[in-house]
């Protein structure tokens, strides 16, 4: 068995015999403090909140089913194929200062809250040519186009381990890439986003990426595919039959969520790829 993830970051940001320094995230003390950081001098916590949950969904399993539907009806979020995919409730967490890809991050948000969204709902599916999932949310605020400087848009991703062992918490590291494929509504496509550690992404429109989204009843649908046949770069590679992992993370334009302030999965989540 390796060493545990969270330990194993810990040690990592602060080299052998360093101290995380006192817990800044100013959150309730029902959670527990792991100490990670950027470096010796600058510690910031690791902070879960009730960690018992956050543990309890790493066992959940996303399962894309096979269906025999055209990628134009799957795409559509509203189309009663959906209803032969399970659909998972997924437990989104603010993601912990450690994972923050710069200091300006911390200090402006460090006595504001984010992370709004708390739970998504998610189902997954493919035809033989492409995969797809359906995120399902709740956000009483349609952010659908950037007005102003001080504006932002909802957003959502789904993000891979390119390697297995790529760490999420991190975005991967050198050698262990993660891919997110990345929607925004007041974009024409989503985006191949590929990350080898904190503040390293890399955004792409390759034209391999779909996605089709409404908004109703104080709430988005999102479903955003990919065919599996595409892959280039730093993309992770899908195939029927596989056996994966995936993450997911949500941002709220209305509290000006944007990069690293969003909500998020902390830890790979099971996803299972029908033959």
């Amino acid at each position: 068995m390796g060493e545990p993830l969270l330990p194993l970051v810990g040690r990592l940001a602060f080299g052998p015999g360093g101290r995380p320094g006192p817990c800044r995230c100013g959150r309730p003390r029902n959670h527990r403090i792991v100490g990670v950081g950027f470096c010796p001098t600058h510690h910031y916590c690791l902070c879960l909140i009730d960690s018992a949950t956050a543990r309890g969904d790493t066992g959940r399993v996303v399962t894309a089913v096979r269906l025999s539907v055209p990628s134009d009806r799957l795409l559509d979020p509203a189309a009663a194929d959906w209803a032969s995919a399970k659909e998972e409730a997924v437990t989104l967490e603010p993601t912990p200062w450690a994972s923050q890809p710069s200091e300006y991050a911390i200090n402006a948000w460090k006595e504001r809250p984010y992370g709004f969204t708390g739970q998504l709902r998610v189902a997954a599916a493919h035809n033989g040519d492409a995969l797809f999932f359906r995120l399902s949310w709740q956000d009483e605020t349609r952010d659908d186009a950037i007005r102003d400087t001080d504006r932002f848009t909802d957003a959502a991703a789904v993000l891979f381990p390119v390697r297995s062992d790529a760490p999420l918490l991190t975005m991967g590291t050198a050698e262990r890439a993660v891919n997110a494929w990345y929607w925004r509504p007041d974009l024409d496509d989503p985006l191949s986003v590929t990350a080898t550690g904190l503040g390293t992404t890399v955004r792409q429109s390759n034209g391999s990426l779909a996605a089709a989204a409404f908004y109703g009843d104080g709430g988005w649908q999102v479903v955003i595919s990919r065919p599996f046949s595409a892959r280039g770069g730093e993309e992770v590679a899908l195939l029927p039959g596989q056996t994966t992992k995936a993450g997911f993370a949500v941002w709220q334009g209305s509290n000006q969520e944007r990069a690293g302030i969003k909500a998020a999965t902390l830890e790979w989540q099971p996803l299972q790829i029908a033959e």
